[in-house]
Formats: C-alpha cells, sequence, structure tokens
C-alpha cells in the first residue's frame, strides 16, 4: 500500500493513512510524469532538456522549467493549471518528462504530486566548478537582496563579489544545493535507489552519445541519433552595473509571474524578445575564469561530501570531482 512506502520516521503514526490518503489523491490530480530530472542547477540541465526534446517519443514541455513549485499554492487549480500550460498536447505513446533543477530541494513535493513510479535524472557537475557558474548566473540575473547589495557595494561586477558570496553562502552552509549528498539522501527517503540515474555534466560533456543512449534507455526508449549538445546558458554575462540588475531582476520576476498565467504562447515569445532587447543594454560580457586559490579552498570545502556522495551512487569520480 501507499502508507507503506512513506518513511515511517518522517510521520506520526497515526497520520500515515491521511497522509497516503492525500498523496494518493494529488497524485490523481497531477499529470502522470515517466520520468523527472530534479537536479542540479548549472550542471547541463539546459542542453539536456533541448536534446531530449529532439526524441519524437519524449514529450518535455516548450520551456524547461515550469517553475510549478513557485506557484503550487497559489491556485485552487494549479494542478489542472500545469497540464493546461504545459502538458495539453501529449501524444499517444509518447513518454512524459519535466526538466525542474530546482527540485532537487522538494523531494516530498515529488512523491506528493507525482507519486512513487516516476524514474528520477539527477544532473551532477565538479562542484567547485558549478558553485562558480551558478554565482556568474546569480550575479546576472540578481535573483535577490543579497547580489544587489554586492552591486550597491561595488557599483559594478568585480572579483571580490565572489568572495563575499562564498563567505555568506557557501561556506556558512546557508546555500548547500551542491552538497549532493545531502539532497539526494532526502529522495532516498521517499523513492529506491534503482529509480534514480546520476549524469555528470563532465560525462556528457566528453562522451555524448553514450551518455545519451544510457539516459534514454533508462527513460525506456530506444537511443536515437542525439545530433551535437546544444553550448546554452554557459553564463559569460553578468549585470553591467547596480541599476541594470535591478531591472534585471524586475524581468526575472516578470518572467516568473507569466509561467504561472494562462496566456499565449505568442505573448510569451513577446516577452522573450523584449528581454533579449534589454539584455543588450543592461548585460556586459565577462569571462572570467575561477582562480586557483578559490578552487583549492572549494575542493577542500566539498571533499567530504563528495566522499558520501561516492558511497551513495557507487562510483569513483575521481577523475571527475577531485
Amino acid at each position: 500500500t501507499l502508507s507503506k512506502q512513506i518513511p515511517q520516521m518522517l510521520l506520526p503514526h497515526s497520520v500515515l493513512i491521511d497522509y497516503a490518503l492525500s498523496c494518493r489523491l494529488s497524485q490523481k490530480e497531477h499529470v502522470k510524469l515517466d520520468f523527472l530530472c530534479v537536479g542540479f542547477t548549472k550542471c547541463g540541465t539546459t542542453a539536456l532538456h533541448r536534446t531530449l526534446k529532439k526524441h519524437p517519443s519524449i514529450f518535455l514541455p516548450a520551456g524547461k522549467e515550469t517553475l510549478y513549485a513557485n506557484w503550487r499554492h497559489k491556485y485552487e487549480d494549479s494542478p489542472q493549471r500545469l497540464k493546461d500550460l504545459y502538458f495539453s498536447s501529449i501524444s499517444p505513446g509518447q513518454k512524459v518528462g519535466d526538466i525542474e533543477p530546482t527540485y532537487f530541494k522538494r523531494a516530498r513535493m515529488v512523491y506528493e504530486c507525482f507519486g512513487p513510479d516516476v524514474k528520477l535524472i539527477f544532473m551532477l557537475r565538479n562542484p567547485v566548478n558549478a558553485t562558480y557558474s551558478y554565482f556568474k548566473m546569480m550575479i546576472r540575473r540578481t535573483l535577490n537582496d543579497q547580489q544587489i547589495n554586492y552591486y550597491r557595494k561595488y557599483h559594478h561586477y568585480c572579483p571580490e563579489m565572489f568572495a563575499d558570496y562564498l563567505n555568506d553562502m557557501i561556506y556558512s552552509n546557508k546555500d548547500t544545493r551542491f552538497q549532493y549528498d545531502k539532497w539526494i539522501q532526502e529522495y532516498l527517503k521517499f523513492f529506491p535507489i534503482e529509480q534514480m540515474t546520476f549524469v555528470f555534466l563532465e560525462d556528457l560533456i566528453h562522451n555524448p552519445d553514450q551518455t545519451m543512449t544510457e539516459i534514454q534507455e533508462f527513460i525506456g526508449l530506444d537511443s536515437i541519433c542525439h545530433y551535437q549538445l546544444p553550448q546554452v546558458n554557459k553564463g559569460d554575462f553578468v549585470s553591467r552595473n547596480y541599476y541594470c540588475a535591478r531591472i534585471n531582476r524586475k524581468l526575472l520576476f516578470l518572467l516568473r509571474k507569466l509561467k504561472q498565467k494562462r496566456i499565449s504562447h505568442y505573448t510569451l515569445h513577446l516577452f522573450y524578445t523584449f528581454r533579449k532587447l534589454i539584455r543588450t543594454v543592461t548585460y556586459i560580457k565577462n569571462d572570467d575564469t575561477l582562480s586557483e586559490t578559490y578552487r583549492l579552498e572549494l575542493s577542500d570545502f566539498y571533499q567530504p561530501s563528495i566522499i558520501h556522495l561516492e558511497q551513495l551512487i557507487d562510483r569513483n569520480l575521481q577523475n571527475i570531482c577531485h
């Protein structure tokens, strides 16, 4: 029964049956997913989305990331809204999936909405490189006040921002997204490891055919020609200055609002065109690379997490993470 699949330590015994029933009802309301990529940020999920979307037997929403977790509780009809906005054109026989790298911290939600049988893809990467790439993305998008304050402090992008970011978020453990073992363990409370596959961006880059074949076989499909993996979301731009950072933040939040509204694809396309035009003014090219000093610091910091990850997924990561 469903109640037997809920980890006993997570809930009091008296509410297990009610929780199981609520999960079953929720799962019936939501779109039935065959697979879901749940993480991790800046680990190649955009390239994976664009490549899998070329397979005729796979259905993915047109745009990566529905951001459903952000608006799930805002609407009474959110499950139907999700179907209408992103899953309304599934063809018979297609494997239905989604790519949501921010779901790495949503194990319980994934279980409650999409059930115990969904196959889970984890995209990973050397956490040192992922940390720096994520920092550059955040400085470009200025998602929260922290990045805005960096621009207020330094006026424009500079390397000192990264030192502040490491102290504020990484070394303080306020943001543990690249301590992969922690989040995979959360998923293991709800799903067996046999329903998971762990794909490293480094493997995807160096051996794309074999890696994509393994992913498609995991989904339950025959492999097709993979084409050339697209180079997307490289992160070689940052906001030009404090004022541009604020503009980019406004655009980001406007996009998030649009993603939960019943608007036409044409309207969304107009927004993307407008945003692209604005970015020609608010973005500036930046090709800074991670210094060796920070690389060594971060390698030492992530070492315990990497060792535990090797044990969890039963793989030696010497060539990738050390």
